[in-house]
């Protein structure tokens, strides 16, 4: 049997740190962020008891996550390679506010012996005692999370009743006081774009034209497809707002297939693009979608738009799976084969 030798730690001064989190850069927020910097500062620089290893922090952050949240992981990183013997933070709700990530890494501490202090609780996670009143108090942080959400997207969706949208930087323009002001440099690749999808380009042709020509996108890199069309399909060039496009559920943003109202505002700042243009490309694009509507690869296959799905109705295009050619196989189809749901329709070979 093999044994695992742990080596003995040195003694001395436990290593202890800080954590502090506030979730968001509003004045009142940022003064409780400074308000606990000096406080773990003065607590521990000053203890002779105590080697006082640093503050971590996370400004402006969710605690819904550990995704984003830098100060955290490399606290933990530190406390795993042994640099850390003892965790404080000022509250349960400042640590972390999603249940399953909180309860994870508070036993994953715990394991290794590193305790987390919540000193407005007065909890240390390696007290058994504690486990049940940690669990509620994690429970409610995360709750209250929730509600807050809910409350935010009440006021946003009030806001859009009302026809006021909340503008956010997009190419082309630039945000001034909630008001979008034409960015004169970034308009020329938006009228470009329009130009050359009316001249008979497609998106990835397009894409490639603007790379070629030096036209940069809004985080300057190079172009693609996806970012022509969301460029072409976008009511903001012509000066309006469609409202509530898509809705966000906590943890992923879907878009809005009707589970909610809509708002279309007109003429809510300037346009970059005319209405006649905008509409001509619409138009342009309605009649491509019409044309290629068998959504077959090549339109000389013997099949082409004949062989359709039996439980969505989509017609079946070629495909490669396994690398075995499937003559026909529609999206549906492949869903419900992911799903070990038996098909309506087989494909054929």
């Amino acid at each position: 049997m093999k044994v695992t030798e742990i080596p003995k730690r040195e003694r001395g001064k436990p290593k202890v740190c800080a954590y502090v989190r506030v979730s968001s850069n509003s004045e009142e927020q940022e003064d409780s962020f400074l308000f606990q910097l000096r406080y773990w500062g003065r607590k521990f620089i000053n203890d002779s008891t105590v080697e006082y290893v640093g503050l971590f922090s996370d400004n402006g952050v969710s605690g819904k996550s550990m995704k984003n949240r830098k100060g955290l992981n490399k606290m933990l990183e530190l406390a795993r390679n042994g640099g850390v013997d003892r965790i404080y933070t000022k509250s349960v709700s400042r640590f972390a506010r999603n249940y399953a990530e909180a309860i994870t890494i508070i036993r994953e501490l715990r394991d290794i012996g590193i305790p987390i202090i919540f000193e407005k609780e007065n909890i240390n996670t390696l007290d058994p005692k504690c486990e049940l009143i940690l669990s509620v108090m994690v429970s409610l942080a995360e709750e209250e999370l929730r509600s807050m959400s809910e409350n935010q997207k009440w006021a946003v969706r009030k806001r859009f009743a009302e026809g006021k949208p909340d503008c956010s930087r997009t190419y082309g323009y630039r945000v001034a006081n909630n008001h979008l002001e034409i960015d004169q440099t970034e308009s020329v690749g938006v009228r470009r774009i329009y130009e050359l999808y009316l001249q008979g380009y497609g998106a990835t042709k397009i894409a490639q034209i603007l790379d070629s020509e030096g036209i940069k996108t809004l985080k300057g890199g190079a172009w693609s497809d996806t970012s022509v069309r969301g460029i072409l399909f976008n009511e903001v060039y012509v000066g309006d707002h469609l409202l509530q496009k898509s809705i966000y559920n906590m943890k992923s943003r879907h878009k809005n297939d009707g589970e909610l109202p809509q708002y279309y505002v007109s003429d809510t700042h300037e346009p970059i693009i005319d209405k006649q243009t905008f509409e001509r490309a619409q138009k342009i694009h309605t009649q491509r979608k019409l044309k290629y509507d068998c959504k077959c690869i090549g339109e000389k296959h013997p099949f082409a738009g004949k062989i359709r799905c039996g439980y969505c109705g989509i017609s079946y295009k070629s495909n490669y799976m396994r690398r075995v050619k499937l003559t026909s196989v529609c999206v549906g189809f492949a869903i419900r084969r992911t799903r070990k749901v038996k098909p309506l329709a087989l494909t054929v070979r």
